[in-house]
């Protein structure tokens, strides 16, 4: 493989030579028009802000995986962009939650019990604090069954 072939497919504007090569991301003036226009692009973004998969994000932006994943190795701040776009459903659930914290009662300690659960938890401990078993089923059942004959 040429210099000039490798730079291209490692996104470098220049070869060993000092030659410009154009990439994905510069205007391309010969061979195939690029995919990844900036429509493609919006419908990725509008995809990922609503969580959806990269394969479901593709559907709807009418590119192929690996169009996206080849636009992803060349841009690394794209990579990272559809990543933090991705966490945006789980910011509208948590402002969500807190928002019905104050109305719902048993929401509040719902949250409470999985977020403080030391000290709101209601606790089954069936270990100590080593693991090892309190008691076995069968020692519970004989406790029952004496309680039984009380």
């Amino acid at each position: 493989m040429s210099c000039s072939i490798q730079a291209l497919f490692l996104g470098c504007k220049y070869d060993v030579l000092g030659f410009l090569w154009q990439n994905k991301d510069m205007d391309q003036t010969n061979g195939r028009p690029t995919v990844m226009t900036p429509e493609a692009l919006q419908k990725l973004e509008e995809a990922f802000l609503l969580g959806c998969t990269d394969e479901e994000a593709c559907l709807h932006a009418g590119i192929s995986v690996r169009t996206l994943y080849n636009h992803q190795h060349l841009n690394e701040d794209f990579l990272q962009r559809k990543e933090l776009l991705k966490q945006n459903p789980f910011l509208i659930a948590r402002k969500t939650i807190l928002k019905g914290l104050e109305k719902d009662p048993r929401l509040a300690l719902m949250f409470m019990e999985r977020k403080k659960k030391g000290e709101f938890s209601i606790r089954h401990e069936y270990t100590d604090n080593g693991g090892a078993a309190l008691m076995t089923e069968e020692a519970v059942k004989e406790v029952l069954r004496s309680l039984e004959k009380l």
